[in-house]
């Protein structure tokens, strides 16, 4: 909580990040060259979960951290928890219908 919002930007970039280092280690290694396509999968899928604006995954985190420039902490941090049900919302009535 009393963490600069670079900071807190800086250690939320490096999960993604760090994504991005292990999925390029991986294709390059010669013993997963028959699983790369299944790799690419897992990987776009683990990223796109993770940057979903849903307020404890990275991209509501991000989002969090945008809103905090221009509203204070504690309307910030309503919005996206607005946003995230809203997010978490549509996405059930979309796979549940």
């Amino acid at each position: 909580m009393n963490v600069s919002l670079r900071k807190e930007f800086i250690v939320l970039i490096a999960g993604p990040m760090f994504q991005f280092v292990g999925y390029y280690i991986l294709i390059n290694l010669s013993f997963f060259n028959n699983y790369i396509e299944m790799i690419t999968s897992i990987h776009y899928a683990i990223i796109f979960f993770n940057m979903l604006p849903i307020y404890p995954l990275d991209g509501g985190k991000l989002l969090n951290i945008v809103f905090n420039y221009y509203f204070n902490f504690n309307r910030s941090f309503k919005y996206i928890i607005y946003i995230s049900y809203f997010i978490v919302i549509v996405i059930s009535i979309y796979y549940f219908k």
